[in-house]
């Protein structure tokens, strides 16, 4: 094992980064470093090292545009020297408790886009919509299928789906009422992360229907407000999450490995309502 010497968390991230180190090293080293009561009583961000790090770390203009201004398209695509990134993502299987399960895939991406806007069509009608557009891809990965070891390729991240819209349309004659109507579309994603047709979890949209109404009086109690909720209105059959495993049978032929792969879903409710009322004092 490599030690590491101080307290140097950009050097252990670089260490690990460069595979000089495993993840369970990294693991190890750094919880030596954050139970060290001397290394508490020094601010990482007030090191020398940071401040000589800061400047090049962090821009005061967007990365890929130049710009400075504050920006409505908000680019999420990291700088190239962090493009390529060691990351903890979801497998799709759980524990004996259902929590669900992370692994350390080696080397991956995440590029995306969101677009986000805030529409007056009236004084009283408003449109917010937004999309996210992503790829989100672990780099060469490999699965032992059969008891042989494969180069999958780039293989979608789990539960990145590449497609995220929503929809708000919302009437508010008055500052007392307000009644909006909700829409959501979630694309296709993998439960895993080798792009199993077993894994897939399909697209779906929901909309949903909110009404509000704002009871102003003079007493101790400052305002009542009344909302309903309608939930998926139109009942639409949703899957948006679920589980996805793998084992090898080494036993139903002996001398044989085979992959078995296996899923299960966790669909959500048709219509349901929702009334609530809020005191203000």
């Amino acid at each position: 094992m490599i030690r590491v010497k101080f307290l140097e968390y950009l050097e252990l991230e670089k260490l690990f980064l460069e595979e000089k180190i495993t993840f369970e090293e990294f693991l190890f080293e750094y919880r030596l470093i954050s139970n060290n009561q001397e290394i508490k009583k020094i601010s990482p961000w007030k090191s020398k090292e940071w401040k000589e790090k800061r400047d090049y770390l962090l821009k005061n203009k967007c990365h890929i545009c130049g710009s400075k201004e504050q920006l409505i398209i908000q680019h999420t695509l990291q700088p190239p020297s962090y493009k390529m990134c060691k990351e903890l993502v979801l497998t799709g299987e759980l524990n004996d408790v259902g929590a669900p399960l992370r692994s350390n895939i080696g080397d991956s991406y995440r590029l995306g886009l969101e677009i986000d806007a805030n529409v007056s069509l009236s004084n009283a009608f408003k449109w917010r919509p937004n999309i996210a557009l992503s790829d989100n891809r672990n780099i060469d990965f490999y699965f032992e299928r059969d008891g042989v070891l494969q180069n999958l390729g780039n293989t979608h991240i789990a539960y990145s789906p590449q497609l995220i819209a929503g929809n708000i349309i919302s009437y508010q004659p008055n500052e007392n009422f307000q009644v909006s109507l909700l829409s959501k579309f979630v694309g296709k994603q993998y439960m895993g992360n080798i792009d199993s047709e077993g894994s897939v979890l399909d697209s779906y949209t929901q909309t949903d229907f909110n009404i509000q109404y704002t009871i102003n009086t003079n007493s101790f109690v400052k305002s009542i407000v009344l909302s309903g909720l309608v939930n998926n209105i139109f009942d639409a059959d949703i899957v948006s999450n679920g589980y996805f495993y793998t084992f090898d049978d080494d036993y139903s032929n002996p001398g044989t490995i085979t992959t078995i792969e296996g899923a299960g879903y966790y669909p959500q409710a048709g219509i349901n309502f929702l009334l609530g009322a809020t005191v203000n004092f």
